[in-house]
């Protein structure tokens, strides 16, 4: 359910998402603590969401993708 939702996106330089000591895939503890300090009320939603599973149609992907298009402007 998550992969899609603006809520679980972070918009990150390649050197803090993958390469640096403290980045989310390198260190996902320090992601954490970076989430609670900085995004506190996403953090909640994905920990209260993270094991639904929801299977998406074309037209709920199609939804979604307009979601986002409207979102960028």
């Amino acid at each position: 359910m998550l992969r899609w939702d603006l809520k679980n996106g972070i918009c990150c330089c390649v050197g803090c998402h993958l390469f640096k000591n403290n980045s989310f895939h390198k260190n996902p503890e320090w992601g954490h603590f970076w989430m609670e300090d900085h995004r506190w009320e996403d953090l909640q939603y994905i920990v209260c969401n993270m094991n639904e599973i929801k299977k998406w149609s074309i037209e709920d992907m199609q939804e979604q993708l307009k979601l986002l298009q409207d979102y960028n402007g």
